[in-house]
Order: structure tokens, then sequence, then C-alpha cells
């Protein structure tokens, strides 16, 4: 179905009106896109979630001492009373996998956790999976795990805890995917991500694409890709960022949200690359419009729209 889509947007100083006449349905996705986001691409180095399990539950255990004090100043005094030494973890005193496989033979989810016991890791899921053998082992790759979308901010807030965020190394960060892990669902990943060791190459961004187009992938499905050629002082950078990443991820970022984070094969000579992903047809457009846009200088915020259905 044709449609006559009217957007307002503005920006700090003004509101511009943008009319789009012959357009069809599938369409209206990537023009809104193009609006809401400011075009910021770049490429990130990860951390591997087994590299961090151990802060995560040093983070999970100390979080739980500032919450909870008093539970925690009672623990410790019964640990004095009974001539033992009070334990310093969280409530339950173990690791995380350590609990998980105690819980399994009682409990039909064992993987959730109360909050008051486990305030990190009772909000965000651990991203782990029940093994052949009937234990908890941790992913490959860079997810460190998953929340629902109302809890995204509550963690970010504990991760930020100066005393939390000391437990991590320097360079890591932590981005959301871009969309839910289902479509019809809420629950979003959390990507760990590291900065450039030099300074140099501290970001591996802005205006690096080419060109980009969509395609199907005739072997995979005829799902929708990516391919996209950099610009040659780009194509430079990332030959060195691949060839040193190789059985490694590297997450491909668009405004701060992590699009996918292919793992590398082998090194990427002449900046042609491919992002593959379960992406929709709607969600391919959309994607391959960003990266032909480049950075916007200016950040627009859709004020509200108008959709006038064709005869």
């Amino acid at each position: 179905m044709e449609t006559e889509t009217t957007l307002i947007v503005g920006r700090s100083d003004s509101l511009l009106k943008f009319t789009f006449s012959n357009v069809s349905d599938r369409d209206i996705p990537s023009i809104k896109a193009l609006f809401n986001a400011r075009g910021n691409l770049a490429f990130w180095e990860t951390a591997e979630n087994k590299e961090l399990y151990p802060i995560i539950d040093s983070a999970n255990k100390l979080l739980s001492r500032k919450l909870f004090p008093e539970r925690a100043a009672k623990e410790e005094d019964v640990g004095t009373m009974s001539g033992s030494r009070p334990d310093t973890g969280n409530l339950a005193g173990k690791s995380l996998l350590q609990q998980l496989d105690e819980k399994k033979v009682k409990e039909p989810r064992p993987e959730k956790f109360s909050e008051e016991d486990n305030p990190l890791i009772g909000i965000l899921q651990p991203a782990i999976y029940l093994s052949d053998v009937q234990q908890y082992s941790l992913r490959d790759g860079p997810v460190i795990g998953y929340a629902d979308q109302k809890d995204t901010d509550r963690i970010m807030s504990y991760l930020r805890m100066p005393e939390i965020a000391a437990l991590f190394p320097h360079n890591v960060l932590f981005l959301w995917g871009f969309r839910p892990t289902q479509r019809s669902g809420s629950t979003f990943e959390l990507v760990a991500v590291r900065k450039q060791k030099e300074p140099e190459e501290e970001s591996f961004s802005g205006d690096i694409i080419h060109s980009a187009e969509k395609y199907f992938d005739t072997e995979n499905g005829g799902r929708p890709q990516i391919s996209m050629t950099m610009t040659p002082s780009a194509a430079i950078k990332w030959k060195k960022m691949t060839a040193s990443n190789i059985g490694r991820s590297i997450a491909i970022v668009i405004d701060g949200k992590v699009i996918t984070y292919p793992t590398v094969q082998n090194e990427i000579p002449n900046g042609r690359s491919s992002i593959t992903g379960d992406f929709t047809v709607s969600e391919a457009n959309q994607l391959v419009s960003l990266l032909l846009a480049g950075p916007l200088p200016y950040h627009f915020t859709i004020v509200s729209e108008e959709f006038v259905e064709g005869k």
C-alpha cells in the first residue's frame, strides 16, 4: 500500500517538515531511522565472556554487600560467633557456576537468581548454557549477559559505580544490542568491547564506508545481508584490526548499539566485508541507509508524524 508520509523533525533551534510521497509501508522504518539516528559507525575489539566472568562474579558479591550491608553484617556476626571465618562473598557464598550446579537439582529454572542475594546477576542473566554432561558452562564470545529492557538502565548504573567499575580492566566498555534477542521479546544482549591500546587508534569510527548494499545470501536460506567497502584509509585500519583478532569477535556498532559481533576468520586486506545476521529486509535496508549516510552533522528528533493512505 502506498502512502504519503509527513514527519515533523526538530533540532535544538528549529522544526522542519518533510513529506514523502508514494512510499510503501516497508520504506517507513528506513526513513524514520535516518532521522532518529546520528549515523555514527564504529568497530570495536571485544572482550570474552570467559575472561570477564570472575570479575562479574566479584562485582555481584561486592554489590550485594553494598546494597544490603545489614544482612552482610549479620552474616559476619554469625561467622564470628561460630568461630569460623565470615564469608566475604554474596549471601550464597559460592561462585555463580557452583550455585547453578547445586540449584539445578532442586529447581526447574536454576538460572534465575534472587536480586536480594545476587543484585547484579538477578537482573543480568549470565551467558551460560547447560552442557551435555548436565553442567553449567560459560558461553564463548563477547556477550556477558541478557536483561529485560526495563532493567538495562539499572544494570548500567551498577556497572558505573566507581567501586564496581574499578574491578574491570580500564579499557573494557559495555554496550547493549540494538534489538531484542527475539523479535517479539524485550530481552537484550550486553556486549563487552575493548578500547584500542594505542591512543591514536582509540576510535575506528566516523565516515569510513565508501559503499554499502543489501544482498540475499542464497547459501544461508536467502537471508538479507549487507556488503560494504571501506574508504582506503579505513581499509588499512581494518586490515590491522582483523589480523590481530583472528578467532575473536569484532563488534559492529552504530550509535552506541551493537548491530552484530562476527568472529574474524582471517585477515581482510581490501576493506571489503559483509555484515551478517538474522536481519529482516527492513532492518537490512535501514542499516544500508545508515552506512551510506555516514555521521550526520546534526541530531534530529521526530516530533510528530502523519500517515495518509493512498487510494
